[in-house]
Formats: C-alpha cells, sequence, structure tokens
C-alpha cells in the first residue's frame, strides 16, 4: 500500500490530471501526469477498470504489483509530479524485472 503522502485522494486532482495532464505509454503502462511545483513529494494512485481486467483479484494483482514497483524505486521517482498510473493487462503474463525496468523508463521521460 502506497503511504498517505503519496497518494493522490481529492477527486478535483483526478480530475485535473485526467483533463489537463500529459499522457505517455508504454507495452505494460500508461501513464498521466501534470507537474506541480508546490508539492515535493510525488503523489501517486493506481487505475484500473473493468475494461481491462473484468476479474476484481486480477485489478487487485495488477494494482499491487504497480504500487510495490513504485514504493521500491521511490527515490528514483521525480519530485513535484501527480501522477495516473494505468497498468496494462499484459502485465499478468510478464516478468517483474521487465516490468519495473518500463516503468522506470516512463518515469525518466515524466
Amino acid at each position: 500500500m502506497l503511504p498517505k503522502s503519496n497518494r493522490i485522494t481529492l477527486p478535483s486532482d483526478f480530475y485535473k490530471i485526467k483533463k489537463f495532464g500529459k499522457r505517455i505509454s508504454n507495452t505494460f503502462f500508461s501513464v498521466s501526469f501534470i507537474k506541480d511545483s508546490s508539492i515535493d513529494t510525488p503523489l501517486f494512485s493506481v487505475i484500473v477498470s473493468k475494461i481491462i481486467a473484468k476479474k476484481s483479484t486480477q485489478r487487485n494483482k495488477l494494482k499491487r504489483i504497480t504500487k510495490g514497483i513504485i514504493i521500491r524505486n521511490k527515490n528514483k521517482l521525480p519530485t513535484g509530479v501527480k501522477c495516473l498510473v494505468f497498468p496494462k493487462f499484459v502485465i499478468l503474463n510478464s516478468k517483474n524485472i521487465e516490468i519495473e525496468s518500463e516503468l522506470l523508463k516512463l518515469f525518466k521521460q515524466i
């Protein structure tokens, strides 16, 4: 679970990121982000829709894998950024090393 200090919780933040944020993607993830100089730590939220994974167990597994990568690599992540991370279904059939490297590549692009 992401620490409260690294989570996006306000509905207005979700709306702003979806509406005005930039979006980058690769084979495993799609990330919408917006830069915010008023915060010191990066803020994240992981979103998996029913279109991506029908079963709740699959959606929860996708979230756990993604959040685990974010927690392990906290010090490598950009500061002053609010990100919505959308994992893709391909993650369930891939190795953790590949998944982690692809997510870190996206964060370097930010």
